[in-house]
C-alpha cells in the first residue's frame, strides 16, 4: 500500500469495504482481507480528509465484525495497527464510545471486544479515563450476550493493570457478574488466568470457590483448566485450605455425578494440594536486627565485667600458686638476719 498512489488502489479498497457494509450478506473473506489493507493505506498515504475517512472505516469495520459474526481477528489487526501511531488512539476511544452507545446488539457486543484489545495497550490515565467507564457500561447491558462477551476484558484488567483504581472497578463489574450463573465459565477462564499470574490470587479464588460450589456440570472443564494452571503456580497454604480444596472438591462431585473421567484428574489435583498443605514449611532464621546505640551499650557492659573478673581470677590463681610461694620464700631469706 506504500508503494501504490492514495488516489487509486486504497479508494478502490475502501468502496469495496463499504459495499460490503451494505450488503446483507457480506463474505466474510473480502471483510478480513480488506480491512487491515485499507487502514494501513490511510496510513502510509493519507488525503486530507484521512481522518474522516479513517472514522468512518472504523465504523464500518465495527459494523461488519458484528454482522459477519467475524471471530475479531481482522479488527485486532486494524486496531494493533493504529495503536502504533499515538495520535490515531483519540479515533479508536471515539469509535469504542460509538459502539457502546449503538442500538444493535450484536455491535455492543464486538464493542466488548475491541475494549479488550485496548485494555493492555493504552495508558492508565486513559483506561481509567475512557476504556474502563465503557466496561462498566457494557457489563450492565441487558443483554446477556454482551455481558458474556465483556467478561474476558474485565479479566484482562485483572490480569494486566497494578493500579489500584482500575482494579477495584474491576473486581466489582465481576463480582456482580457472578451472581449470573450463565456466565460461570467465561469467568471462571479469566478469573483462573488472572489468579495463575499471581494478580489479586485471593479475590480470584475466592470468586472461583463460588463458581464451582454451584456444581454445575457444564462449567466444569473451564473451572478444570483454571486449577490446572493454578497447580503449576504457588499459591499459600492457607489459601488453598480456604478456597481451593473445597472448590475442588465441589468440582469432584460434579464429575462424579455425570461419570466423568477427569473426576480422576480432579482427584489427583486435590492429593497435589493436600501434600502442599501438610508439607512442613522450613523455619527460616530471622536476620539479625542493627543495635541501636543505647542498646550496644548495654550489652557491652556485661561483656566489660565479665571480662574484668576472668582476669582477676587469673590473676589470683598465679599468686596462689606454689611456685611462686616458694620463690617468694626465697627471697624472704636473704633479708633475714643470721
Amino acid at each position: 500500500m506504500r508503494h501504490v498512489p492514495s488516489t487509486t488502489l486504497w479508494p478502490c479498497c475502501e468502496s469495496r469495504l463499504r459495499g460490503a457494509a451494505a450488503a446483507d450478506a457480506p463474505p466474510p473473506g473480502l471483510t478480513s482481507a480488506l480491512l487491515p489493507a485499507v487502514c494501513a493505506g490511510l496510513l502510509a498515504a493519507p488525503l486530507p480528509d484521512s481522518d474522516a475517512r479513517l472514522a468512518r472505516t472504523l465504523e464500518d469495520a465495527l459494523y461488519l465484525s458484528a454482522a459477519c459474526r467475524l471471530t475479531g481477528e481482522p479488527l485486532a489487526a486494524a486496531v494493533r495497527l493504529l495503536l502504533e501511531y499515538p495520535e490515531r488512539h483519540a479515533a479508536l476511544l471515539d469509535l469504542l464510545w460509538k459502539g457502546v452507545m449503538h442500538s444493535v446488539v450484536e455491535v455492543r457486543e464486538t464493542t466488548a471486544q475491541l475494549a479488550g484489545m485496548l485494555v493492555p495497550e493504552v495508558p492508565e490515565t486513559v483506561l481509567t479515563s475512557r476504556v474502563l467507564p465503557a466496561l462498566v457500561t457494557l457489563a450492565s447491558d441487558p443483554q446477556q450476550l454482551v455481558r458474556r462477551a465483556v467478561v474476558p476484558a474485565l479479566g484482562l484488567v485483572l490480569e494486566t493493570q497494578p493500579g489500584r483504581e482500575p482494579s477495584e472497578k474491576a473486581r466489582l463489574q465481576v463480582t456482580a457478574l457472578c451472581q449470573d450463573a450463565a456466565l460461570a465459565g467465561p469467568l471462571a477462564a479469566a478469573l483462573g488466568r488472572a489468579a495463575a499470574a499471581g494478580r489479586h490470587t485471593e479475590f480470584c479464588l475466592s470468586r472461583l470457590a463460588e463458581l464451582a460450589a454451584r456444581r454445575a456440570p457444564a462449567d466444569a472443564p473451564t473451572l478444570l483448566d483454571a486449577y490446572t494452571a493454578l497447580a503449576c503456580g504457588h499459591v499459600a497454604g492457607e489459601a488453598v485450605s480456604r478456597d481451593v480444596l473445597p472448590a475442588l472438591r465441589c468440582l469432584l462431585d460434579t464429575f462424579v455425578s455425570v461419570g466423568s473421567p477427569q473426576a480422576d484428574v480432579v482427584a489427583a489435583l486435590i492429593r497435589d494440594f493436600d501434600q502442599r498443605v501438610a508439607a512442613p514449611t522450613p523455619d527460616v532464621p530471622a536476620p539479625p536486627q542493627p543495635l541501636t546505640a543505647a542498646a550496644a551499650a548495654a550489652a557491652a557492659v556485661p561483656a566489660v565485667q565479665q571480662g574484668m573478673v576472668e582476669v582477676r581470677s587469673r590473676v589470683t590463681k598465679m599468686l596462689s600458686s606454689t611456685a611462686i610461694q616458694s620463690k617468694s620464700s626465697q627471697l624472704t631469706g636473704l633479708f633475714r638476719k643470721k
